[in-house]
């Protein structure tokens, strides 16, 4: 094979190359869900979504160990959680917990987690959904119906 030709390969897969990132930013920065990636506790990649959700650049979000964002009484769930898929254990694909937004508020997500790797260790694929209202809807229907029950009960 001649330099010309080992040239012209190199030249074609470099614009393989780009043109299959250009086409993965634009899926990753216009998905509805907040895509993170997790990596030895710390977060390495947060797309567009995640700062809405959290209020925190993207920056701020690779900054900090991903812990920091969980409600503390959802914290070890989720670190559990992290560390069996890790590991590469059973772990639940899908679950809800409490996410600390940046003014101190909660909201509720549903996470999707699969164990990936990335650059050359293992990594989660974290995919999260603010169920927020959904849950404050759920709520508000209980309290109706225990208050349905009260009254009915006081009826008899």
């Amino acid at each position: 094979m001649n330099q010309a030709t080992t040239s012209i390969k190199r030249i074609r897969a470099e614009e393989a190359l780009r043109e299959s990132e250009q086409k993965y930013r634009l899926l990753v920065d216009n998905a509805s869900e907040t895509i993170l990636v997790a990596q030895d506790g710390m977060l390495k990649f947060a797309n567009r979504m995640a700062s809405e959700l959290s209020g925190y650049s993207e920056q701020e979000i690779i900054s900090r160990p991903f812990s920091e964002f969980i409600y503390p009484d959802d914290r070890g769930m989720v670190v559990e959680s992290y560390l069996s898929r890790i590991k590469g254990g059973a772990s639940r694909p899908k679950y809800v917990f409490r996410f600390v937004v940046r003014d101190g508020s909660i909201k509720w997500v549903e996470i999707s987690a699969v164990l990936i790797d990335w650059e050359g260790k293992p990594a989660t694929l974290n995919f999260l959904n603010d169920i927020t209202e959904r849950k404050r809807s759920e709520e508000l229907l209980q309290k109706s119906e225990e208050r349905y029950r009260a009254m009915m009960e006081q009826g008899r």
